[in-house]
């Protein structure tokens, strides 16, 4: 019965793996301009959320390595992202830019009754699916890691 259960997630997991890699290998389309709450999180699913992905973006980027240029759209996730990254040591304004600016963008969406996250960076794709309940939120796969070595090239992981 468990098996049964983790075959579809780690099937959604590779699946999300595939369109990751294969927008990186023609180009990518990271846009700064693009964060999207669709899942609607509520305030405590938010904040846990954005805590486990402000650890994982840590350790691809760096503690405080940089100002964070997020567009936020005010949703509570958003500022739930824009609180754990304050706790982190990022400073945090939109309209950052130059060599110390971290363009960010967020995608959070729903489906299967999982909650599809996601991170962009210039250089680092984040991707996790999470389970809401009441009781909280919790991780449901492995975070996937997308880094964009450069224009013509990315590599990818699961952490």
């Amino acid at each position: 019965m468990a098996i049964s259960k983790s075959v579809p997630r780690c099937i959604a997991v590779l699946a999300m793996t595939a369109i990751l890699v294969g927008c990186a290998t023609t180009g990518g389309y990271f846009s700064p301009m693009a964060s999207l709450d669709a899942a609607e999180l509520d305030t405590a699913a938010a904040n846990g959320v954005a805590a486990d992905l402000v650890t994982q973006l840590e350790q691809h980027v760096g503690a405080g390595t940089g100002t964070i240029a997020l567009m936020s759209d005010q949703s509570t996730f958003a500022l739930a992202l824009e609180q754990h990254l304050r706790e982190r040591g990022y400073a945090v304004d939109p309209e950052a830019q130059g060599a110390d600016a971290i363009p960010l963008a967020f995608t959070l969406d729903t489906g299967d009754g999982l909650v599809l996250a996601r991170l962009s960076t210039s250089t680092v794709e984040l991707t996790r699916f999470y389970a809401v309940s009441d009781g909280g939120v919790a991780p449901s796969s492995p975070v996937s890691v997308l880094h964009r070595e450069n224009e013509s090239g990315a590599s990818s992981e699961f952490v």
